[in-house]
């Protein structure tokens, strides 16, 4: 099986954590390596699996039931996202 990086899923990952993840860095469990999301391995097959690009331990995986994204992150020990910013609403 063929592995691309981690932007090839960078659509996937907006759908379901709603904001860019490629710039997202995100540390390993496995050897505690830090790196960006869009740095990682990807293998496709039923799933989605992200790998960590120092130690090959599996960070990731996706998988989609029935229309629903399940999400298994146990792989990473943490995931460094900015908060979003509240919108401001104009005054009429």
């Amino acid at each position: 099986m063929m592995a691309t990086d981690g932007n090839t899923v960078a659509g996937l990952l907006r759908d379901i954590f709603g904001q860019e993840m490629t710039f997202v860095y995100g540390t390993c469990i496995h050897c505690g390596s830090r790196s960006q999301i869009g740095r990682t391995m990807v293998f496709r097959g039923l799933g989605t699996v992200l790998v960590c690009p120092t130690c090959e331990g599996r960070l990731m995986v996706i998988v989609d039931r029935a229309g629903v994204a399940c999400v298994d992150a146990e792989g990473l020990a943490n995931l460094e996202m900015q908060r979003p910013r509240p919108r401001l609403l104009a005054k009429i």
